[in-house]
C-alpha cells in the first residue's frame, strides 16, 4: 500500500456509493456492466479513498473524499484488452495484482489465465503476466499473498481428488514481473487442513508475518461459540504452530451481543497493526 504524507492520519470507514452514477459512461450515459466484487480498494490518503472498478475491457479509478463530504473527487478511465477478473486484488508496493481470464480468438480454445499488474500511481495496467496453469488451478478460490515483498500464490495440491482437505501445498512466487518468471516450492504440513468449497469448511492463506511464516486461517467462523484457530507455517524450519485467537466469537455472549446467526464469513488481516502504523 502506498503511504500518505508523514504525520497524516486516515480512518477507514464505510462510504455510501451510488454505483449507478459511478459506473455511468460519460459518452453514452449508460451504466457499465459490473459486479460488486469488481470494486477493489487501492490505497488510502488523508481523507481520500481510491478504488479500481474493473469492468470488462474498461476500468475506472475512482477517488473519493475531500471537501468534508466524502463525495466523488475524480474518475479516470483505463482501457485494456478484454479480460474477466477472477480473484480479488492484492496491493504490493504500489501495484495491484489480481488473476484474470483472457479469451482467445476462437471459441473452441479455452481462455488464458494471467495476472493483471495495475500501476496505482500512474493509474494504468502495466502488464498481463503469463502464469503457469498450475498457479490458478483453483480459479476464484486462489489465495494471493505477499511473500518477501513479492506476489505469491498458495496452491493446495493433494486435495484435487477429494476436495475436502490438504496437507501439502505449492508456493508459487513471481520472481520477475518483467520477465514473467515464477518459482515453485513444495511443502508438507504435519496435519491436514480443511479445503472444501463450502466456506464453513475451508482454510486458506491470507498472508505472512514478519517472521516469514505463512498464515492459514478459516474463511468463516467455525461454529457458534466454538474456538477460533489460526495456523502458522514456517517455510524454513517446516514447523507449524496452532494459535487460538481468544475473543473471536468463541462465547455465547459474543454471538448474542453482536446479533450473529448462521454462517459468518471472516477476513484475516496479517500484521494489521504494523500495516497501519504510519497512518
Amino acid at each position: 500500500m502506498m503511504k500518505p504524507e508523514k504525520g497524516s492520519r486516515c480512518i477507514l470507514e464505510p462510504i455510501p456509493l451510488d454505483l449507478k452514477k459511478l459506473t455511468r459512461s460519460p459518452a453514452k450515459s449508460r451504466p457499465v456492466p459490473m459486479r460488486v466484487q469488481d470494486l477493489v480498494f487501492l490505497y488510502p490518503k488523508p481523507k481520500i479513498r481510491r478504488f479500481l472498478l474493473r469492468c470488462q475491457a474498461i476500468a475506472f479509478v475512482i477517488t473519493l473524499g475531500g471537501g468534508g463530504g466524502g463525495g466523488l473527487v475524480s474518475r479516470s478511465r483505463v482501457t485494456s484488452p478484454y479480460y474477466r477478473p477472477m480473484t480479488v486484488g492484492l496491493s504490493i508496493n504500489g501495484f495491484m495484482y489480481y488473476a484474470a481470464s483472457v479469451p482467445n480468438q476462437t471459441a473452441e480454445t479455452p481462455p488464458t489465465h494471467v495476472f493483471v499488474c495495475f500501476d496505482v500511481r500512474n493509474e494504468r495496467i502495466l502488464s498481463f503476466i503469463t502464469t503457469p496453469k498450475e498457479v490458478l488451478v483453483w480459479k476464484v478460490h486462489t489465495s494471493l499473498i505477499e511473500y518477501k515483498g513479492k506476489l505469491a500464490v498458495v496452491v493446495p495440491t493433494n486435495c484435487l481428488r477429494s476436495g475436502s482437505s490438504f496437507d501439502r501445498f505449492d508456493l508459487w512466487i513471481l520472481e520477475d514481473v518483467t520477465k514473467h518468471e515464477w518459482s515453485r516450492q513444495s511443502f508438507q504440513l504435519p496435519l491436514s487442513l480443511p479445503f472444501a468449497f463450502r466456506r464453513s469448511q475451508r482454510m486458506i492463506s491470507q498472508g505472512t508475518n514478519k517472521a516469514g511464516e505463512i498464515i492459514f486461517s478459516p474463511t468463516s467462523l467455525p461454529g457458534r461459540a466454538q474456538p477460533f484457530y489460526v495456523f502458522y507455517f514456517n517455510p524454513d524450519t517446516k514447523n507449524t504452530r496452532r494459535v487460538r485467537i481468544h475473543g473471536v466469537a468463541d462465547t455465547e455472549e459474543f454471538w448474542s451481543r453482536h446479533g450473529l446467526t448462521g454462517m459468518c464469513c471472516v477476513s484475516f488481516s496479517p500484521q494489521h497493526d504494523d500495516s497501519i502504523a504510519f497512518l
